[in-house]
Parts: structure tokens; C-alpha cells; sequence
């Protein structure tokens, strides 16, 4: 992976003039503080916006280009560092931040954490981190309870947490981890791990979450699943080319109940 400068920037536009926006670079990272941010801002309870950087940081022989961070940046542009990860701890955050109930954030790191000699970058892990940076790592992915989540967590109306790591599972506040669903050919019609979820959970109106796979279901080109917190999983829909395929987003939850998504080919 090569390391990438990136900003982060202000998007403004006129209520006076229809169609006129003004772009403000409002930082710039140098890699020392992160590179390669691929996630989206979260705001926080103090206005702040919360981030996260897939690489730059803390290096070492397994990650060159670092292991990515996690950043504070305010409205004027003044950008704070708040943690380096250090592959031990995690490893490349590729998705989001989550904000939970307690003003703290939640979210995963696609790598590091438990290794060994088939996974010498680690499985990837789930961490809190406070507003002041002190993180704490909630779960190690291990194979057996899942691994190398790209997506980020998903809080559900009991409070906890659910996201996809090759399984669908759910974390408390306190770490505990518990799988809700795993994939088999039986409901998505796909021995290969590319079945899995490649993006996070949507909180429907009815308290189930709704996602989607890259591939899978009954043509291998993609579904739509639902799963409910006993675990119960129903796919919704299986593409077939005509209707799309390789679905690499997730869902939104639309004001009429229904649920609106882009499929990346067909």
C-alpha cells in the first residue's frame, strides 16, 4: 500500500445562489499523523468531527506505511492526533467511527491484534476510544469468532453494538462478544469468503439489521440479507445481473420504511 497524503475538508454552499459551493481545506495529513483516510467524519457531543486514517503512524516490517490512527479535527481545522495504532492494539481502520450512548466511540481495525503463523498481521480487532484518546481494545478476532472486519459497528436500540467480520456478531460496551449468525452455503449459496458482508449493518424500523454481501446467493453475484438479534438470517434477495451484482455498500433506511443501496456493476 502506498502512503497517501489526504485532507480533510469544509464543503460550503450558498443559500443565495443555487448551485455555488465553496471547498476549504481545513488539514492536511503528512503521514507522521496518518494517510490514507478512506472513512468518513463523525461528529461528537463537543462539535468536534472524530476520524480515522487506514495507514501512516507507527510502522514496522509487517505495516511500512503504518498502521493508521484515529484524529480529532475542529471546525477552524486545528487537527489532534489521539491514538497510533500499533498492531498489538490493531491494525489499518478501514471503516467509521461509531458514537455510543456514553459519548465515547466505538469501531474495528481490519488488522492486528492476535497473530500467529497464518495470520502474521493479526485478525483485527474492536476498541472504545475516549474524546481524549485513551483506547481501549474490546475484542481480538481469533478465526473462530471472526475476522478482519472492514465495516464499522452499528448500535442497536438495546444498546450494544452489532457489525460483520466474516460473521455477523454483537459487543457490549464491555467487550462482549457474542456471534449472532455465520455464513454457509445454505443462506448465501457460496463457499468463498467474498459472500461475506463487505459493509456494516443498517438498524431497520423493525429493531433487525439489514446488509448486504459482495457476492453469494443464488447466482453468486451478491444479496441483501436481513438478520434479527436471535440470529434469525432471511436473504431478501439474490442479484442476478439484470438487478445489479457485487454489492460493496450498505443499505439506507429511507423515511417510507424501505431500504435504498447501490450494487457496483450489472
Amino acid at each position: 500500500m502506498s502512503l497517501k497524503s489526504v485532507m480533510v475538508f469544509l464543503l460550503m454552499a450558498s443559500a443565495s445562489l443555487v448551485g455555488a459551493q465553496t471547498i476549504q481545506t481545513l488539514c492536511s495529513f503528512a503521514g507522521t499523523n496518518g494517510a490514507n483516510s478512506v472513512a468518513s467524519l463523525i461528529q461528537g457531543n463537543d462539535g468536534n468531527f472524530y476520524g480515522t486514517t487506514q495507514s501512516g503512524g507507527i510502522t514496522n516490517s509487517t505495516f511500512p506505511s503504518g498502521m493508521g490512527t484515529i484524529f480529532k479535527v475542529t471546525t477552524n481545522g486545528t487537527l489532534t492526533t489521539l491514538f497510533l495504532f500499533s498492531d498489538t492494539n490493531g491494525a489499518y481502520p478501514t471503516a467509521s467511527l461509531t458514537l455510543g450512548n456514553d459519548g465515547n466511540f466505538y469501531g474495528t481495525t481490519q488488522r492486528g491484534g492476535i497473530t500467529n503463523s497464518d495470520y502474521l498481521s493479526g485478525m483485527g480487532t474492536v476498541f472504545e476510544v475516549a474524546t481524549n484518546g485513551t483506547l481501549t481494545t474490546l475484542v481480538f478476532f481469533a478465526i473462530t469468532n471472526g475476522a478482519y472486519p472492514t465495516a464499522g459497528l452499528t448500535l442497536g436500540n438495546d444498546g450494544n453494538f452489532y457489525g460483520t467480520a466474516k460473521t455477523i456478531f454483537q459487543v457490549t460496551s464491555n467487550g462482549i462478544l457474542t456471534t449472532v449468525a455465520s455464513y454457509s452455503g445454505t443462506n448465501f449459496s457460496n463457499p468463498y469468503e467474498d459472500a461475506d458482508p463487505y459493509a456494516g449493518l443498517t438498524l431497520g424500523n423493525d429493531g433487525s439489521f439489514y446488509g448486504t454481501t459482495l457476492q453469494g446467493g443464488i447466482n453468486n453475484l451478491g444479496s441483501v440479507f436481513k438478520v434479527t438479534t436471535n440470529g434469525t438470517l432471511t436473504t431478501l434477495c439474490s442479484f442476478s445481473s439484470f438487478n445489479g451484482s457485487e454489492v460493496i455498500a450498505g443499505l439506507t433506511l429511507g423515511n417510507d420504511g424501505n431500504f435504498y443501496g447501490t450494487a457496483s456493476y450489472g
